[in-house]
């Protein structure tokens, strides 16, 4: 690590800041990458949520094929 900090130290001015740019951009892609997981993990829950309360409420289906539309529904919305 010393040694690529010293690397890095030796260059041009102008790639220096081109790289520290860089790297800004791929910790702001990484953020990015986090919130949109994070989103994406909060909506499942909201409809696995969704899921058991429609349970709760209306009892377990008779059949499976009603269980399937039932799970369906809710995953489509």
């Amino acid at each position: 690590m010393k040694n690529a900090a010293k690397e890095k130290n030796k260059l041009n001015p102008g790639y220096s800041e081109k790289i520290y740019a860089l790297e800004k951009k791929i910790e702001s892609l990484k953020m990015k990458a986090k919130v949109a997981e994070e989103k994406r993990f909060n909506n499942q829950r909201i409809k696995l949520h969704a899921l058991v309360t429609s349970f709760a409420s209306t009892g377990w289906p008779e059949d499976y094929e009603t269980l399937k539309l039932n799970i369906k529904s809710i995953i489509e919305e």
